[in-house]
């Protein structure tokens, strides 16, 4: 596994455990805007990083 994909997979992993953290013990009445804001961009990037990967993957570099 590449780099990148570990990366990637991280970024969306990282983004992605504070909002289910806050949903699974959090407070009933919580709001969590920021920690889905969050996810969002963090799964945005992550997924950056995976096409990144996939294409490096597919069109090598020729040497």
């Amino acid at each position: 596994m590449s780099r990148l994909v570990k990366a990637g997979l991280l970024t969306i992993a990282a983004g992605w455990a504070p909002l289910l953290y806050e949903i699974q013990f959090g407070p009933a009445d919580s709001n969590p805007l920021g920690l889905g804001l969050l996810m969002v961009g963090a799964t945005a990037i992550g997924l950056l990083l995976l096409v990144i990967a996939g294409l490096k993957a597919l069109f090598p570099k020729a040497k």
